[in-house]
């Protein structure tokens, strides 16, 4: 048996971003809000730790990614693009727990690199699009404690999320741009 195991629920977001054409490139940047739970179980006699220790984290997230065009030749209207980028997060945590746990410290603040793809392949009829995002990040430690701390290489904040994109119609979509 481990002397701590730890567990991420599900979380949920939503975000609203802009996007603005740098060359054949796009510059993508806005706010996402997220939130998920977290539970640290402790049972570690040795050390004299044992119970366990919930976290509700919600983050603002502000990214800075380069959105590069992909498969444009062979799906021309899908918009599908390779994204790759900075996140900064300022960090919200809420923290319960029950019995001998150890110290601990939260960085408010965690930053690092993110990559995506994200493709917009259905058009309706008033111009807006639908389409799917995923994007993975690996960035710096939030959490620390006798378990997770400074030295050790893998405690570091991450996320792998998968999305709906509902980009509306206008003069600033990428269908009436691809027009001119």
């Amino acid at each position: 048996m481990d002397a701590f195991t730890g567990a991420t629920n599900h979380g949920y977001y939503g975000s609203a971003k802009v996007i603005a054409p740098v060359g054949k490139a796009e510059l993508e940047s806005g706010l996402t809000i997220s939130h998920n739970q977290h539970e640290f179980l402790y049972d570690d006699k040795w050390n004299a730790f044992e119970g366990d220790r919930a976290l509700s984290l919600t983050q603002l997230t502000i990214p800075l990614m380069l959105r590069l065009p992909l498969l444009k030749r062979h799906f021309p209207d899908a918009e599908c693009r390779l994204k790759i980028g900075f996140v900064g997060q300022y960090n919200f945590v809420n923290l319960s727990g029950a019995g001998t746990l150890p110290d601990f410290s939260i960085d408010n603040f965690s930053s690092g690199m993110a990559m995506g793809f994200s493709a917009l392949p259905w058009q309706l009829k008033n111009g807006a699009k639908l389409g799917l995002e995923m994007e993975l990040y690996r960035g710096s430690r939030i959490y620390t404690d006798f378990y997770n701390q400074a030295d050790f290489d893998m405690p570091g904040s991450a996320y792998g999320r998968f999305g709906f994109v509902f980009q509306p119609a206008g003069k600033f979509s990428q269908s009436e741009r691809n027009l001119k």
